[in-house]
């Protein structure tokens, strides 16, 4: 495929998402639909539409939130769904209620499959032309939700950024790495201090708002975890901070979510099943990602490899975990990273 044709394919695209702006017209709705998989669940949805445009002939982008607490309305998601519509697509972004609680579980493969025979069934959109758009961890759920070949079959286009090949391996990176980045250990230890402690729900509070904490910028005053912190008992109190500085203690809880977790883990792993999805996936990863490591795209693009599938991998130093680098400071990566973007769009109106 003509490298310059891609390169200038994914350019407006990366110019809008790296800051700079251009005049959008976009029209934004929202609503609430029922699930087809599960009784009495409803998603709410917001789509964003290019003005003036046709609503049934846009190519279609599933775009996933990742795991915040803002969900849907988180400002990173609205950027990129922003600049994904000026570009021309008709974007639907679904809230998953469990990765905005930061909760990790086999649900969110479920549910994504549930919101992807949402959307394929939608009537007022384009559904022959459907790409996915995901980042950190959906972008792995989304990768083994991609696995059922009644959705496969329905996707022209996937583009995973940020995402984890191995569950398990990614949670130990994580606990390994708390100095450097706090926010994915104060979920893992969240969602899995019951393995270390029993009866420990106010401790596994205070790791959930020092989480929200971190995700929603709250300094000084604005941070809760400061202040249930001081409503714990001493004993709680004490493995909090032993959280915070003994390696050996994190290391216990990485070891503990393998022995009790695995076959979970490794059911929502994308590592054993990638050679299952037939569309073309771009493998997106920042160098400097401190929550999910590069070398888990690397995983699943080999794997990719050895399976003969269609993909392309992009490691680049314009991302870091959710959040970009100003692209001044990497402005050679720029070629590298609009090609893969035009990768995917220019697979997404392929037909099949």
């Amino acid at each position: 495929m003509n490298s310059l044709k891609l390169f200038f394919r994914g350019l407006p695209f990366l110019i809008r998402s790296v800051g700079l702006r251009f005049p959008s017209s976009v029209q934004i709705e929202e609503e609430i639909l029922p699930s087809k998989l599960v009784p009495s669940k409803n998603y709410r949805f917001k789509y964003f539409f290019p003005k003036n445009k046709s609503k049934e002939k846009n190519p279609t982008i599933f775009l996933t939130h990742g795991m915040s607490g803002f969900g849907i309305d988180d400002p990173r998601m609205f950027e990129v769904a922003i600049s994904l519509s000026s570009s021309g697509y008709t974007v639907v972004v679904p809230e998953f209620e469990e990765i905005k609680a930061l909760k990790i579980t086999p649900e969110s493969v479920r549910n994504i499959k549930d919101v992807f025979l949402i959307i394929l069934d939608h009537k007022k959109i384009n559904t022959k032309d459907v790409g996915f758009f995901s980042i950190s961890f959906s972008a792995g759920y989304g990768l083994v939700a991609l696995t059922d070949p009644e959705i496969a079959a329905r996707v022209q286009s996937i583009i995973a950024i940020g995402g984890f090949a191995d569950l398990l391996e990614t949670c130990s990176f994580a606990l390994e790495n708390y100095l450097i980045d706090d926010y994915p250990a104060n979920i893992l230890f969240y969602n899995y201090l019951h393995l270390l402690y029993d009866n420990a729900s106010e401790l596994e509070e205070v790791f959930y708002q020092a989480a929200l904490d971190n995700g929603f910028s709250r300094k000084g005053k604005e941070q809760v975890a400061s202040i249930l912190y001081e409503k714990l008992s001493k004993g709680h109190k004490e493995i909090f901070d032993r959280s915070k500085v003994d390696a050996n203690f994190r290391k216990e809880l990485a070891s503990k979510i393998r022995e009790s977790y695995a076959e979970f883990a490794n059911s929502i792993s994308p590592i054993y099943c990638i050679e299952k999805i037939k569309s073309p996936v771009c493998f997106v990863h920042g160098k400097s990602d401190n929550v999910i490591p590069e070398n888990e795209s690397i995983k699943l693009a080999l794997r990719m490899k050895e399976s003969g599938l269609d993909f392309c991998l992009e490691l680049t130093g314009l991302l870091s975990h959710g959040d970009k680098v100003p692209f001044w400071k990497q402005i050679g990566s720029l070629p590298g990273l609009s090609s893969a973007f035009g990768y995917f769009f220019e697979k997404l109106n392929e037909r099949k």
